[in-house]
């Protein structure tokens, strides 16, 4: 008898036993080789020994806050002072690591992958509910060709663990359609937006379908999630001082929105897998044909609506479009698993022309991925390849310090001393006055300014979002280039400042 391989999630045969001619049947090997690069790429990162993302300094400094037993949440307007960003849910599991084996970026950066094969696990679960065991492997597989999910599954950073959460919500709901599991996924789901608020498009999806299907469960979920964030932003704002919503909210939320931010988003985080998406809003759109409508359907077009204003504000990126992966994942395991359900009836033209587009994505992706993959991976790499230089010369530099990159400052042992880019961004908006982090800069008080990529006197764009025009002068005229590999500028006072 024929061994049954994984090749089987994308081939079918006809009533009279001639293969199908949809999908070829290698394309389940080649989507095995994918994902599997795709776990290695974040292992990878995971045992970078150097910060590999901008946002890895922030959530390194709230864990070395708590071991230190030091306040978390600082007012912005007196420094030093750096915005938390993030409720303190992730940070809280990386110091408890820190405590056993010694706070790292390493340590940091295993939550986030046990997160990623936690979202893998869901998804086959939420999968298994609509397709059978085989098929339902092509949702886990397809979310790891989504690249940037492989990098910030290997950073420190808590998107993956709110979105393990929620995709455990999504599962909870659909395979226990039950008031008890209902409140077991809207606890689940206000757990991952307490870990980061990033699940809204779940939030909408669920309560449609809820809507649709069950006005009881709709009910319970939204009295569950009314009574559980109110209890949390009133815990927040009574334990920090009034100081909750001002660090999660007030400080990182702008109303910048423009074009061009969300086509960066759309050109890093879309660009390359566009067929899959297509494909899974052509399953959505048909699939709302049915009744009772599923959640799935439901879900991408919810996630798609979302990730294009979110994806055009102000600091956004790849990430953000976290739930639209999840989302296009699951549904292409549904229009996979429509193709295996009518092995009697011929396969339409449009669904013929979907299904050889996913086989020439597939075979892309074989050599998109590593590309994408390896030049983010060796660019980072590169970029410090100086660090046996830069680090011990900083280790030394006594505080304190101003860095560009947050991370910077957590890997050579300094305090974070403020966010640059959030101060930067309240400062335009006349909601931070900069004059007192003027005056150190004029005063030579930083021991040392560290820059990334470009000096001050001719900064990057990048830079200009991270520092305000005056800050970049003050810099220029007060502090003089002490070392330089061209990756990072290290910059110390020209006279009469600390050193």
């Amino acid at each position: 008898m024929k061994m049954r391989t994984w090749s089987s999630i994308v081939e079918r045969r006809t009533a009279s036993g001639t293969p199908d001619r949809s999908i070829p049947s290698f394309v389940g090997a080649a989507m095995a080789a994918v994902a599997a690069f795709g776990l290695a790429l974040a292992l990878a990162f995971v045992c970078a020994p150097y910060p590999v993302e901008w946002a890895e300094g922030r959530v390194f400094e709230t864990a070395r806050l708590m071991l230190a037993g030091s306040p978390l949440y600082c007012d912005i307007h007196v420094l030093p002072c750096a915005d938390l960003t993030y409720p303190p849910a992730y940070s809280a599991v990386v110091a408890a690591l820190g405590e056993i084996f010694g706070l790292s970026f390493t340590a940091g950066r295993a939550v986030s992958f046990a997160a990623l094969l936690w979202v893998l696990l869901g998804l086959y679960r939420i999968a298994r509910a609509q397709c059978d065991r085989w098929t339902a492997l092509a949702a886990p597989a397809v979310f790891l060709f989504f690249i940037e999910i492989s990098f910030y599954a290997g950073s420190m950073r808590p998107d993956l663990l709110s979105l393990a959460l929620v995709v455990s919500a999504l599962a909870t709901l659909l395979r226990w359609p039950t008031i008890r599991g209902t409140v077991s996924s809207a606890l689940l789901l206000l757990a991952g937006l307490f870990v980061k608020p990033q699940a809204f498009a779940a939030v909408c999806a669920v309560c449609i379908y809820l809507a649709i299907v069950d006005r009881k469960r709709l009910a319970a979920f939204i009295a569950v999630g009314a009574v559980g964030g109110a209890l949390i932003l009133g815990l927040g704002e009574v334990l920090t001082g009034g100081r909750f919503l001002d660090h999660h909210y007030w400080y990182v939320v702008y109303p910048s929105h423009t074009l061009g931010q969300l086509g960066t988003v759309l050109f890093y985080g879309a660009l390359p897998w566009t067929i899959f998406i297509c494909v899974a809003l052509l399953h959505s759109v048909r699939a709302l044909r049915h009744r009772p409508v599923a959640l799935v359907p439901i879900y991408f077009l919810c996630s798609l609506a979302w990730a294009l204003p979110t994806g055009a504000g102000a600091g956004a990126a790849a990430n953000y479009l976290f739930e639209l992966y999840v989302a296009t994942s699951l549904a292409l395991a549904g229009f996979l698993q429509g193709l295996r359900e009518r092995p009697a009836e011929p396969v339409s033209r449009v669904d013929r022309l979907a299904a050889a587009l996913i086989s020439i994505q597939v075979v892309l992706c074989l050599a998109l991925n590593p590309w994408i993959g390896l030049e983010h991976y060796f660019s980072t790499r590169k970029l410090w390849s100086s660090r046996d230089t830069m680090v011990p010369a900083l280790r030394a530099a006594p505080e304190p310090i101003l860095v560009e990159e947050l991370g910077v400052a957590g890997y050579t042992g300094h305090q974070l001393f403020v966010d640059s880019f959030v101060a930067t961004r309240l400062s335009n908006l006349h909601r931070w006055d900069e004059g007192p982090l003027l005056s150190m800069l004029t005063e030579g008080r930083f021991s040392r300014v560290v820059l990334r990529e470009a000096p001050a006197d001719h900064p990057s764009q990048l830079q200009r979002e991270r520092f305000t025009p005056r800050m970049l002068e003050a810099i220029a005229a007060h502090y003089r280039v002490s070392w330089s590999d061209g990756n990072w500028f290290v910059y110390e006072p020209r006279q009469g400042g600390a050193r």
